[in-house]
C-alpha cells in the first residue's frame, strides 16, 4: 500500500482533474445561441454520455456514504433537484446515460390492447354489463416503449425533473400522485431507509404542489419539446390522488383528469395508498365501480370533445388484499373495460425477515421485501383479468432477474423505486442488459412475447392433463 502521502496527494490530483474535467465538460455541452450544445444533445448521440455510463457505478458507493449523513427525505429532494438542473449541469455530473437499445425490450403493450378490444368489440366477445358512456370511447394513444422498465410514481411527485430522469435510461417516468389542491402530507420525519434490507418506508401523505401547478409544469415541457431538437421520447404516466378532506372522491380524480390528462401518455387512478385514511377502502367493489366509472367517462368526454387519442386509465391497486377484493378489482376492471392495473403499491405488513430498526416505522413499505408479493399478486391479477388488460409490475426490482420474473408472471412494464434511490442510475443500465439477454435465452424475439408465459403455460398443462390421463386409461 502507498505511504499515506501519497494516498492524500493522489486524492487530491483526482479532486483537481475531476473538477477540471467537469468544467470543461460544461464548456462543451453548454448550448449555444442556436440551443444546440456543441458536444450533441441526445443521450445516444453524446460521446460524454458513454463515459458517465462507466462513471455512474460511483454514484453507488458515494450515495452509501452519502446516505449516512443526510435524512431520507432530504436526500430524495436533492435527488430530484439534481434530476432537473440543465443538461449541460447534468452531462458534467454523470447524470445523462447513453440511449442504448435492445431491440429485443421494444414496446406497445396498450396498440396491441386496443386491437384485441376492436377484435372483441367485432366479435361480441367482451361487452360491458352497465356501459361505460352513452358513446364508444376514443382510441387510445399509440405509446411505444423504448423498453418495459420505467420509474414508478413517488419519486418525482411534482413533474419538476422528468427529463433529467428520462435521461438517466428509463422509458417511462410516472409523476405524482397529483391531488387537485395544494396540501403538505403527513408531518416529518416520513420517509425512512432500511439499508440493512434494501427497502423504504414512506408516509408522505400525497404531499403536491396541486393540479394547477402540476399542469403549469407540464405545458411549460410541452412548449419547450416544440423548440428541441430533437425532442425527448419517453412517456409520461401521471398518478391522480385525492386531498385528504375530500369526502367525494371520485370528483377528486376528475377535477385530475380536467387538468392534467391532456399533457398524460398514461393516467392511473391510486386508490391503494395506506398513508391516506380511508382511500385503501375505495378498492371495495361497489365504491371502486362508482369511481372508476365517473374517472372514465369524464376522460372518454374530454377527448371525445378534444378529437383526440385518450391516454390509457390504469387502477394502481394493493399489494394487502383478500381474495374476494382481488376478484372484485378484477370484475369491476373488466366490466368498465378498464385499460390496465398497477401493480402493487406499498404494503403495510411488516416481514419478519426485516433487521432494519427502521422496520417499527408506520407508513408503506415498498423494495426487496416486496419482491415476491407484487409478482405473486400480478401472477394472480393476469389470471383473473385473462390477459385482457396490460398490468404494469412494480415492487423490489433490482435486477434484470427480477424485471422478467413480473414479465413472465403477466407485467407487460415494470417499473423501479426503491433501487433507484439506493443504487443510482447504473442499475437501470444492468436491468435492461440483463432483461434483454434472458430473453434471448428463453427464444424469444420480444418482451412481449414473454408476458404471462408463466400463467399461459400453466393453463395449457392444466388443459392437456386430463387428455394425457384418458389416453392412458384407454392404453
Amino acid at each position: 500500500m502507498p505511504p499515506a502521502s501519497v494516498q492524500v496527494w493522489a486524492r487530491r490530483a483526482l479532486i483537481v482533474t475531476g473538477i477540471g474535467g467537469g468544467a470543461a465538460i460544461v464548456a462543451l455541452s453548454w448550448p449555444r445561441q442556436d440551443r444546440t450544445p456543441l458536444v450533441g444533445r441526445t443521450p445516444g448521440s453524446n460521446p460524454l454520455a458513454y463515459i458517465n455510463l462507466g462513471a455512474s457505478i460511483t454514484y453507488y458507493h458515494f450515495g452509501y456514504q452519502f446516505r449516512r449523513f443526510v435524512d431520507a427525505e432530504t436526500g430524495h429532494r436533492w435527488a430530484v433537484r439534481a434530476a432537473a438542473w440543465p443538461e449541460s449541469v447534468r452531462l458534467a455530473l454523470g447524470l445523462v446515460l447513453p440511449d442504448l437499445r435492445y431491440d429485443n425490450l421494444r414496446c406497445a403493450p396498450f396498440e396491441q390492447l386496443q386491437q384485441q378490444q376492436e377484435e372483441q368489440a367485432r366479435t361480441g366477445a367482451r361487452t360491458a354489463t352497465i356501459g361505460t358512456t352513452s358513446s364508444p370511447s376514443p382510441p387510445l394513444k399509440s405509446l411505444r416503449f423504448a423498453h418495459p422498465l420505467g420509474l414508478a410514481a413517488g419519486f418525482d411527485k411534482h413533474a419538476e425533473a422528468i427529463n433529467g430522469l428520462l435521461d438517466m435510461g428509463f422509458a417511462s417516468v410516472e409523476i405524482g400522485s397529483v391531488t387537485p389542491l395544494p396540501q403538505d402530507g403527513n408531518p416529518r420525519p416520513r420517509v425512512f431507509r432500511l439499508e440493512e434490507d434494501r427497502a423504504i418506508i414512506n408516509r408522505y401523505g400525497f404531499n403536491s404542489d396541486g393540479a394547477d401547478r402540476v399542469a403549469q409544469r407540464l405545458q411549460e415541457r410541452a412548449a419547450e419539446q416544440l423548440l428541441a431538437s430533437p425532442p425527448h421520447t419517453g412517456i409520461v404516466g401521471v398518478n391522480l390522488g385525492k386531498n385528504k378532506e375530500t369526502v367525494d372522491a371520485a370528483a377528486d380524480y376528475q377535477i385530475g383528469v380536467d387538468k392534467l390528462a391532456r399533457f398524460a401518455d398514461y393516467l392511473v387512478v391510486n386508490v391503494s395508498s395506506p398513508n391516506t385514511p380511508g382511500l385503501r377502502a375505495l378498492q371495495q367493489k361497489s365504491e371502486l365501480r362508482d369511481l372508476l366509472f365517473r374517472v372514465k367517462e369524464r376522460r372518454d368526454h374530454l377527448f371525445r370533445r378534444l378529437a383526440q387519442p385518450a391516454p390509457p386509465l390504469l387502477v394502481k391497486i394493493a399489494p394487502d388484499l383478500s381474495e374476494s377484493d382481488k376478484q372484485d378489482i378484477a370484475d369491476v376492471v373488466l366490466e368498465l373495460r378498464l385499460d390496465g392495473l398497477v401493480i402493487s403499491n406499498t404494503t403495510v405488513a411488516r416481514p419478519p425477515q426485516l433487521r432494519s430498526p427502521n422496520q417499527l416505522q408506520s407508513g408503506g413499505l415498498s423494495g426487496a421485501p416486496l419482491k415476491h408479493v407484487s409478482t405473486d399478486l400480478v401472477r394472480d391479477m393476469y389470471r383473473r383479468t385473462k390477459g385482457q388488460v396490460v398490468i404494469i409490475g412494480v415492487g423490489g426490482v433490482e435486477s434484470g432477474v427480477d424485471a422478467y420474473a413480473k414479465i413472465k408472471a403477466g407485467a407487460s412494464l415494470v417499473q423501479v423505486y426503491s433501487t433507484f434511490a439506493l443504487n443510482g442510475p447504473y442499475q437501470l443500465h444492468s436491468i435492461k442488459r440483463d432483461l434483454s439477454t434472458l430473453i434471448k435465452q428463453d427464444g424469444f424475439n420480444s418482451v412481449q412475447e414473454a408476458v404471462g408465459i408463466d400463467v399461459r403455460r400453466e393453463q395449457q398443462h392444466a388443459t392437456a392433463a386430463p387428455i394425457v390421463l384418458q389416453a392412458r386409461t384407454a392404453v
